[in-house]
């Protein structure tokens, strides 16, 4: 074999050995190259609405609740002093010294309605009204009583209507009359407040019928003092300082 034929065949080997690492250099690449998976796609479709979470419930104070007592109105006011005044005695002098008494002993009243201490927080002055409540409850209501008289005073009115537990001929004879004349006294007593006393009173007491509790109160024990408060038919007293 001669040296050109040899030349020529290692010529031959070589391209094909070339070809050869060329095909698997490009198989090796294709197969590292990611290949695209066809995804099934559904058509658009309403998700199921799901239950939305419930709204939150409104927070509520379980604090008390406080209910603020209201002021007496004017007409309250005199109708409450009349029907003291015609319970306690028959004259204009005492119905001005109860009405002083009811300016005097006024205290405080806490947002709950209840009485207590000017000193406490949150409290307002009693107004005299107020006062007569606390001093002359089974006349105004605010006390319980069996007596048909304080029954019947609680029944009256300021256009002076009969109280149904008052017979017909004594209010017409002359309870009516003195009833209408003790709410003109009442009336001139809230509108003047007179001071007919000589020092402000805190309570009083028929002699007659309140004679033996008066001396003790007034007495070397006692807590209250006689004041003056001029012809009147009640006795009146001062609590001690």
């Amino acid at each position: 074999m001669s040296a050109e034929t040899n030349k020529s065949m290692r010529t031959v080997r070589t391209t094909m050995m070339m070809v050869l690492l060329s095909v698997i250099a490009i198989g090796f690449v294709a197969s590292a190259q990611p290949t695209e998976s066809k995804v099934h796609v559904e058509p658009d479709v309403p998700l199921p609405q799901q239950p939305s979470a419930p709204d939150p419930e409104p927070l509520v104070s379980h604090a008390p609740v406080v209910v603020v007592p209201a002021l007496p109105t004017e007409e309250e006011t005199l109708l409450g002093l009349s029907q003291v005044c015609y319970s306690e005695s028959r004259r204009r002098s005492d119905c001005n010294a109860i009405w002083q008494v009811a300016r005097t002993i006024r205290g405080c009243i806490a947002l709950d309605g209840t009485y207590t201490k000017c000193s406490n927080p949150h409290v307002r002055r009693e107004a005299p009204l107020e006062a007569l409540r606390r001093h002359s409850g089974r006349v105004l209501g605010q006390r319980p009583t069996t007596m048909r008289r304080l029954l019947a005073i609680r029944q009256l009115r300021l256009n002076g209507t009969r109280p149904a537990l008052m017979e017909r001929g004594p209010w017409e004879a002359a309870e009516r009359q003195a009833w209408l004349d003790t709410i003109e006294w009442a009336r001139a007593a809230i509108a003047t407040n007179p001071q007919v006393c000589s020092r402000g009173p805190s309570t009083w007491g028929g002699p007659g019928v309140d004679g033996e509790r008066i001396a003790r109160m007034t007495g070397p024990e006692g807590r209250y003092d006689l004041v003056h408060c001029g012809d009147t038919a009640n006795q009146f007293l001062r609590v001690r300082r």
